[in-house]
């Protein structure tokens, strides 16, 4: 750049990973519904993110790699349950106390989402069993 030098380029756009991981962690409590489509797009996003974020030379390749755990954490969420509950102790090690409380947040969310999907879908096929009754 013209403007700022190398090093202060580096100190300005540095911290940008850290920041997008926090954003994307610990906002993600104020999602009020998600399914497995928006669990796996979000880790698009963040792969995307993280490779345009790659391309800029002024980013520390230390930083480079916080958008990994970002991409775990969401990778986490589509977990079986019983996986899920069988690796929950080292989760909650990994990610601390407050993560793991956002990630079983969004994770009933997401069970509620597809239970009421599930009920949606079967309440469609009745009606339509049910037509098909009346049908000669």
């Amino acid at each position: 750049s013209s403007f700022l030098s190398t090093a202060r380029l580096t100190y300005v756009l540095g911290s940008v990973p850290y920041l997008v991981g926090f954003l994307l962690l610990h906002h993600l409590s104020s999602i009020n519904e998600i399914n497995n489509f928006g669990v796996e797009l979000m880790c698009r996003n963040v792969s995307s993110i993280q490779q345009n974020i790659i391309l800029q030379r002024y980013i520390p390749s230390i930083h480079r790699h916080t958008l990994d755990r970002v991409r775990q954490f969401y990778r986490l969420i589509l977990f079986p349950e019983e996986a899920f509950a069988k690796q929950n102790l080292v989760i909650k090690e990994i990610f601390g106390n407050e993560l793991y409380q956002i990630m079983v947040k969004v994770r009933e969310v997401k069970n509620n989402e597809q239970l009421s999907a599930r009920h949606h879908n079967a309440s469609i096929y009745l009606q339509a069993s049910a037509l098909r009754s009346y049908l000669p």
